[in-house]
């Protein structure tokens, strides 16, 4: 029967990519003999290639290239593997709608003034790029202009929230405008520290899969993503220490936040990247290909200093719960 349905696909055109040998992917355009060789290595060692970023990974081609030729290949396949990151895809869905109704529901109805206008501004530019970012994970098969555009329009409401906040305290608006910017600013850097730490070493690893010498640019972004919770310790025990607006999202971003840390510190107490432990065991094995492919092997910290960080990640992981079981019941 597969044999039957492999010989309709090719007679119509189409590549079955999991099926076909190293001369019948050559049938596709910008496919040599070193790319389908490739290819049947990444079916060997990852898994059969069932979505448009399989192909970029095993391929090594650009996703520009791979979207040029996905309307030629037959994507079936006899294997129920992980297409997604499904972690990944639930926390940028959650963060996503989480955005929108928070904007929604923060927008000023007051236009008679610069700031409410700016402010409300923000809040539409932030509100666009999350939409941009569903549209991306619910619409398109891979990674499209739409998720340059999500970051793009977040990041510029962010700045203009950021000035505004800074505007608002400094000249004299009233206070309860400047607490609203505040609680919007902090709610929207909590949603997208939340997004960072759960899907970032997923996200970098889609942009690796079609790029050459990796080895510098991967070990630099696991050292800032690891080395990075440290920074997320001292900035929740700032917030706890010296910002009492009463939010329940502090404490709530406070909890997680302590989890990650705690959890991510074993980590590297045991000697293991939390970039590489946060990535899927499928995307595991396709950062080892990408690695193999290139003769290389990605490099961890000095052993001594992970350990001492993993511990500083637990000790202001089980502080902060401290702090907020403190808050709560005193």
């Amino acid at each position: 029967m597969v044999f039957f349905n492999r010989k309709i696909a090719l007679a119509y055109s189409l590549i079955p990519i999991n099926e076909a040998t190293s001369t019948e992917l050559q049938q596709l355009k910008w496919i040599g003999p070193k790319r389908a060789e490739r290819i049947l290595q990444y079916r060997t060692e990852v898994s059969n290639i069932l979505v448009p970023a399989d192909l970029v990974a095993a391929s090594g081609l650009g996703p520009s290239q791979a979207r040029e030729i996905y309307d030629h290949i037959d994507w079936s396949s006899t294997e129920d593997g992980e297409r997604y990151n499904a972690t990944v895809i639930f926390v940028s869905v959650i963060a996503s709608a989480a955005t929108i109704v928070f904007s929604i529901s923060r927008i000023e109805i007051d236009f008679s003034t610069t700031p409410h206008n700016l402010y409300n501004l923000a809040l539409a530019l932030v509100l666009l790029g999350a939409g941009s970012s569903l549209l991306d994970l619910l619409l398109v098969p891979w990674r499209s202009p739409l998720a340059l555009l999500s970051i793009t329009l977040t990041l510029v409401g962010l700045t203009m929230l950021a000035t505004l906040l800074i505007f608002s305290l400094t000249s004299g608006l009233s206070t309860d405008f400047a607490t609203r910017v505040e609680t919007t600013f902090m709610f929207l850097v909590f949603l997208l520290l939340i997004v960072y730490l759960n899907n970032g070493p997923s996200l970098h690893l889609g942009r690796l899969a079609s790029k050459t010498g990796i080895v510098s640019e991967l070990d630099a972004v696991a050292m800032i993503y690891d080395y990075g919770h440290l920074f997320l310790a001292a900035l929740v025990l700032s917030i706890l220490a010296f910002v009492n607006s009463n939010l329940w999202f502090e404490e709530i971003f406070s909890i997680w936040a302590s989890v990650i840390l705690i959890i991510n510190g074993f980590e590297m107490v045991k000697g293991v990247s939390p970039y590489v432990s946060n990535l899927s065991s499928k995307e595991r094995a396709t950062l080892k290909f990408l690695l193999h492919q290139e003769d290389a092997q990605h490099r961890d910290s000095p052993e001594l200093l992970q350990r001492v960080a993993g511990w500083w990640s637990i000790g202001s992981g089980l502080l902060i719960l401290y702090v907020v079981t403190a808050f709560v019941f005193l």
